[in-house]
């Protein structure tokens, strides 16, 4: 190889070194996060009672302003008087949460294989998070969001994730079309607000379906920790009348997620030393209603595949939940008499 060509490839190397060293591999990461919360900040600013105050299509524009834009992006509110509505029934303090998503929010990395961006308020009582991928937004505007405003009032306990806000764009932009820059957001509840140290949280999802990143990859490549039980010290202890209100408040959430076929969705689990516990149902953007998850679900089905978490039925999908749920709550009482009836066997045994 020509000497010169050996001096550039040695130059080429140790200038990506320095950059790598200084970090400045993170200034379009940094830039991404700094332009979001900018327009964040922005769509908070807006009147939004001269907002629509329905949701607004799921129907792309061309902004010549915008459509080169790799990470620039303008937000608004969606529906800003209906969310304002779930909020008072949430009785979330107004000014406070206006305050709060004005303030400062910080970036905690990505997530998942979706990569969406997370970030907390200062607080740590709200969290804001992209949505990238088409169908999700679509599923978001067009399915979910119309039946949600309604199923909350009538359910104001559900265990689903709070939305307190979407902030989206239909500007057509580069960034999104390479999907390096997102054209939605949601702002939801943080349901480890306040978690301290020696807080456990768990991901609990049926598995008894197969999920190709959990069940297919080796040991040491897990990047999901997702399980359908919990260690015996673990599960949560309740009254009779406890276990049932929250049974009760989880059959109505699944039962209104599989009418409009939402699966793959799983139940988050906060759990305090003393056994007291936090739920919330989380990620519910995957349905069978988007062209991506029929597409899917037929493919799987003709290559003959087993049912996976993102082909399964819905209302199948619904009733393992509900299941995975009774095994992680179980009734004090019933506990306490069981531990003293295997004690008593074992005395007589010895």
């Amino acid at each position: 190889m020509h000497p010169y060509v050996n001096y550039t490839l040695l130059g080429l190397v140790l200038l990506l070194t320095a950059f790598w060293h200084r970090g400045l591999f993170m200034l379009p990461v940094k830039y991404k996060e700094k332009t979001t919360l900018v327009a964040a900040h922005n769509a908070f600013k807006e009147d939004e009672y001269k907002l629509p105050k329905g949701l607004a299509p799921y129907r792309h524009k061309t902004n010549l302003r915008r459509l080169l834009s790799l990470y620039d992006v303008e937000l608004h509110r969606d529906a800003p008087q209906k969310f304002s509505e779930l909020r008072r029934i949430w009785d979330v303090d107004e000014e406070d949460y206006v305050r709060e998503c004005l303030g400062r929010w910080e970036s905690f990395g990505t997530a998942g294989l979706s990569g969406s961006m997370f970030f907390h308020s200062s607080n740590k009582q709200y969290m804001l998070k992209s949505l990238g991928r088409a169908f999700e937004t679509r599923f978001l505007h067009e399915h979910f969001l119309p039946r949600y405003f309604e199923f909350v009032k009538s359910h104001p306990d559900s265990l689903i994730h709070k939305i307190y806000d979407v902030l989206y764009t239909m500007d057509r932009r580069l960034g999104e079309c390479l999907r390096l820059s997102p054209n939605h957001y949601i702002i939801i509840e943080n349901i480890a607000y306040g978690k301290q140290d020696d807080w456990e949280t768990f991901d609990l999802k049926p598995t008894n379906y197969l999920e190709p990143v959990r069940d297919l990859l080796p040991n040491g490549m897990h990047i999901s920790g997702a399980t359908d039980v919990l260690p015996p010290d673990k599960v949560i202890l309740a009254s009779a009348e406890e276990r049932a209100s929250l049974l009760a408040r989880a059959r109505a959430d699944v039962a209104f997620l599989a009418s409009i076929k939402a699966i793959d969705y799983s139940v988050l689990l906060v759990r305090a030393p003393d056994g007291t516990a936090r739920w919330g149902i989380i990620d519910t953007f995957w349905s069978l209603k988007t062209p991506r998850a029929k597409a899917t679900k037929k493919a799987s089905d003709t290559a003959g595949l087993p049912q996976q978490t993102v082909t399964a039925d819905a209302d199948g999908y619904a009733r393992e939940v509900l299941k995975l749920l009774e095994k992680c709550v179980k009734v004090r009482e019933v506990v306490k008499e069981q531990a003293e009836v295997k004690q008593d066997v074992t005395l007589v045994d010895l």
